[in-house]
């Protein structure tokens, strides 16, 4: 499958890269930001049941009687048996006692990304390193694999459609695609899910645009090591549920995502992907020629014994990165006239202020008594301008600061600390009468009385409650 298979299909092949044509079993792997999984040589694991692992014990014990030696000659050795399948078919057989330290000394998922258990007298076969799957769903979970990590890390930077195109027949299984953690639009699939792909039909999936991926690009662009890179990239893959990102980073082709950040103005991309035919028979067929006359349930079908390849590709099609370009563009010129306006209002109100202080106005201040130690006066339908900590000697100049700032609106709220006092600015409110209330603590107040507005009302109620 190449560009005349894509163009074929009806996909354009201008301005589109391709760095595929890699087996499942050769992804590169993230040297920077791999982590201590396991690195499996074998193609299949095999894990006998208590059952089976019982047989296999008797039949040896059996084969080293008398009459089994007349018969046989040599003793089934069973050890001797999977060291040979081991360096010749890349098979790993466990018996049911070894499989705890197995598991414990090999961290590996089977058939999900969260299942770390086995099951028993099933062929499993590797996708990667620390992900094996039964061999007879294998066609449909590589597929969806590597469907998963691409549209998941690729949403991220601007992926508008993904398509799953295959020369051969394929059965999708119906969980495909599922768990992608970006916003999908539109799911082209037939109704059962279960419809077989090839060149005329194929799965396409569409993504809205979370305008964010332009500046995921830039952030990548602004570093400079490689292991930054990455580690970087290695943060977009999925995850599962404990968190990881190794099944994933085990199969991506790191350099495919590197071309899509750094040529950003490619509009589409695709991955070649080939992998053996999930038909095993050969395979099966050695294992039940090991385990002949065990009976362990082990299924075998001898309808296919031709191995073939297969071969499927992922085409990726991207929103416009000069487009999104210009969109942010547009953006931050709106964002920076917004402050600019702000900043304008702002300084109209300042300025307003500063027309209505006179600053050679003469200030003479009036404080309210201080009659209790455990509370004062406090003023309201005034708004806090600041807070600040004086001492007794500075709290006149600071008062009097205070007062010539705004001599018509100002009004202090002194409050008494062992070692200190707590100078609090109040300015009075436009559209609202200022009066005072008793408050718990030590504090009196302080006003110009001679040019302060709209304190009526307060200064009368200050009188009735003993303050003035």
């Amino acid at each position: 499958m190449d560009k005349d298979l894509i163009q074929n299909l009806g996909f354009p092949i201008n301005n589109c890269s391709a760095l595929g044509n890699y087996t499942a079993f050769n992804s590169p792997l993230m040297e920077a930001c791999d982590d201590k999984f396991t690195n499996m040589e074998y193609k299949f694991l095999f894990f006998l049941s208590k059952k089976s692992s019982d047989i296999i014990k008797k039949k040896e014990e059996a084969s080293n009687t008398l009459a089994y030696k007349l018969f046989f000659k040599e003793p089934y050795n069973f050890n001797e048996k999977r060291e040979h399948y081991k360096q010749t078919k890349k098979i790993k057989f466990i018996l049911d006692d070894e499989v705890d330290n197995f598991i414990k000394t090999n961290i590996i998922y089977y058939d999900t990304e969260n299942d770390k258990m086995p099951e028993r007298d099933i062929l499993y076969r590797k996708i990667n390193d620390i992900y094996y799957v039964n061999e007879e769903t294998y066609t449909e979970k590589i597929t969806e694999h590597y469907f998963h990590i691409y549209s998941n890390l690729f949403s991220k930077l601007g992926l508008k459609e993904i398509y799953l195109l295959t020369k051969n027949d394929m059965s999708i299984d119906s969980s495909f695609g599922g768990g992608i953690s970006a916003p999908i639009v539109d799911l082209s699939m037939d109704a059962e899910f279960k419809n077989k792909i090839s060149k005329s039909k194929n799965q396409r999936m569409s993504f809205a645009n979370n305008n964010k991926f332009h500046n995921e690009i830039k952030k990548y662009s602004s570093l400079t090591t490689d292991k930054e890179k990455n580690d970087y990239i290695y943060n977009l893959l999925p995850v599962n549920k404990n968190g990881f990102h190794s099944m994933y980073s085990r199969s991506l082709n790191i350099n495919l995502v590197k071309q899509r950040i750094e040529n950003c103005n490619l509009s589409s991309l695709y991955e070649k992907i080939t992998f053996e035919s999930s038909s095993t028979a050969k395979v099966k067929a050695s294992i039940q020629k090991m385990l002949n006359g065990l009976n362990i349930g082990f299924n075998v079908s001898m309808s296919n014994s031709n191995e073939k390849n297969e071969t499927f590709v992922l085409y990726f099609e991207f929103y416009d990165y000069k487009e999104e370009e210009k969109k942010e563009e547009k953006k931050e010129e709106k964002n920076k006239d917004k402050i600019e306006e702000k900043n304008e209002e702002k300084n109209e109100e300042k300025n307003k202020e500063k027309k209505d202080v006179k600053p050679n106005l003469p200030v003479s201040f009036i404080e309210t008594k201080r009659i209790h130690w455990n509370y004062g006066p406090w003023p309201i339908n005034c708004t806090e301008i600041e807070s600040i900590t004086c001492y007794e000697s500075n709290l006149y100049e600071k008062t009097m600061e205070k007062l010539r700032e705004n001599p018509k609106r100002n009004v202090l709220e002194i409050i008494s600390n062992p070692f200190s006092y707590t100078l609090k600015v109040w300015r009075i409110k436009d559209d609202e009468v200022p009066d005072v209330v008793a408050c718990n603590g030590s504090r009196f107040m302080r006003w110009d009385n001679n040019n302060i507005e709209k304190f009526d009302i307060a200064i009368d109620n200050l009188k009735k409650m003993g303050y003035l």
